[in-house]
């Protein structure tokens, strides 16, 4: 796909993550730029802090990766992984749709079910901290 119509549909998904703001005030989510890195945490407990990173490599013909990254490194190294069933640190990643993870490792049958627009950043971190809250 040509380079410049990535990064064009790239950036109306990030500003699209910036305009629900809504999500970000519900859910007291932090961007922490200049990464794409949410930090997140159970409903009721902000001592528990997570950070999941997005990626998009291959954006928008694959999904975002999600993953749990290090607090203080952020770097992918098994640190600070939340023990919920949706995420699979083996992968790692989350077995979500709309991610990665998602169509590459645990159905890559379903891969070509993947489309940007049905499955906006906003809505898969809304599932990642609906997980969250289930498992505090």
């Amino acid at each position: 796909m040509d380079p410049v119509l990535v990064r064009t549909k790239l950036l109306k998904t990030v500003q699209a993550l910036f305009s629900n703001e809504a999500a970000f005030e519900e859910y007291d989510w932090e961007l922490l730029p200049p990464e794409i890195y949410i930090r997140m945490y159970p409903r009721g407990k902000p001592d528990q802090k997570y950070i999941v990173r997005l990626t998009f490599e291959g954006f928008p013909d694959e999904a975002p990766s999600y993953v749990f990254v290090n607090p203080q490194t952020k770097q992918l190294d098994g640190q600070g992984c939340h023990p919920m069933s949706a995420y699979k640190q083996d992968w790692p990643g989350f077995c979500l749709n709309g991610t990665k993870e998602f169509y590459t490792k645990g159905h890559p049958n379903r891969r070509p079910q993947w489309a940007p627009e049905k499955y906006p950043i906003a809505l898969v971190l809304q599932e990642i901290q609906v997980e969250l809250n289930k498992c505090g």
